[in-house]
């Protein structure tokens, strides 16, 4: 008799708040309160793992947080690259990094499915090359087993966009240009025209 397996919780793991968190300077006016608003006061992180609700407004809040004066987007974009950065400065980050810098942009994108679980375990992605092969599509979209679910809310596009443009660029690809193409909110899925 074999048992069903549970599906996984959909999470944000403890080193994506982590990083996160990393972005902002400790002294920057509001951030206690937007803690505390979130539910991640001092004596409330350390966790391993958050609820997936979480990260969208983490995201959000922080971009308004960091980038006070820009529109939403930019802030957003301004947001990932600094993600990205605060990612990178890890103890987990820099050995992803060096990983990224042996095997090269392209083989990092086409590890993308993998790659997007570094820090939640709700995200899936697929990466389809255009023809000509000098860009591929990837969709960055919920698992399977969430789709549908009340609680999804899509990772900010623009976020990722300044994300992933800064890890193929800090992987060697240094004119990499990652496009968003269609944002779909209700289904938490965007899909990317990556150029590398």
């Amino acid at each position: 008799m074999t048992l069903p397996r549970e599906a996984p919780a959909p999470l944000v793991l403890e080193q994506a708040v982590e990083a996160m968190l990393a972005c902002v300077d400790a002294q920057t006016p509001g951030l206690r309160e937007t803690l505390r608003f979130l539910g991640l006061s001092d004596e409330a992180r350390g966790k391993p793992a958050y609820p997936a609700q979480l990260w969208p407004r983490l995201i959000e809040r922080m971009a308004r947080l960091l980038n006070p004066g820009l529109g939403e987007a930019r802030a957003l974009y301004l947001l990932g690259e600094r993600y990205g950065a605060s990612v990178k400065a890890s103890r987990l980050g820099a050995s992803l990094h060096d990983f990224a810098r042996v095997v090269g942009a392209e083989r990092m994108l086409q590890r993308m499915a993998h790659n997007v679980q570094w820090g939640h375990t709700f995200l899936d992605a697929t990466v389809v090359p255009r023809p000509g092969g000098e860009a591929w599509e990837l969709v960055i979209r919920p698992r399977a087993e969430f789709v549908g679910q009340a609680w999804l809310a899509a990772e900010p596009p623009r976020f990722a966009q300044g994300l992933l443009t800064f890890a193929f660029q800090d992987a060697g690809a240094v004119h990499a240009r990652v496009d968003v193409l269609e944002h779909d909110p209700v289904n938490a899925a965007t899909r990317f025209l990556v150029t590398l």
